[in-house]
């Protein structure tokens, strides 16, 4: 009994001497991991992808008025074909409610005379004026 007793420090549980148990767990085989892919090297190109944006919160698009009128060079009301920004869109005497707020190229344009140009600011809320004179062709 002395015997076994001084042998019992020695062995677990299941009989087997501790320091073997430890060596055995400590000598198992790793688990096999998968195999990776082979990893393509990068070819660098000339172009850059954009950096990522954070989205930001829209911003309302604020709307202006835009009243647009021609006169003849002696200063009378004259009718006259509109463009906005190179685009029809209308006739003179002509007020455009929702026009986007910025700088646009109003140009009149009327059969005999010489078109008329300016740059007009439209502001948020708020109604822009263009008086536009035309001056008859060849003068």
């Amino acid at each position: 009994a002395a015997a076994a007793a001084a042998a019992a420090p020695d062995q677990g549980t299941d009989g087997a001497a501790t320091s073997e148990r430890v060596r055995v767990i400590a000598s198992a085989p790793p688990t096999p991991r998968r195999a990776r892919a082979k990893a393509r090297p990068r070819r660098r190109s000339s172009t850059r992808r954009p950096a990522r944006r954070r989205a930001q919160p829209q911003r309302a698009i604020a709307f202006g008025s835009l009243a647009i009128q021609s006169k003849s060079a002696a200063g009378t009301h004259l009718w006259a074909n509109v463009l906005l920004d190179g685009k029809p869109v209308g006739r003179t005497p002509l007020t455009l409610e929702r026009v986007r707020v910025g700088r646009h190229l109003v140009v009149v344009r009327r059969a005999g005379y010489t078109p008329a140009r300016a740059w007009v600011w439209v502001r948020p809320g708020q109604r822009s004026r263009a008086r536009l004179r035309l001056s008859a062709a060849g003068r």
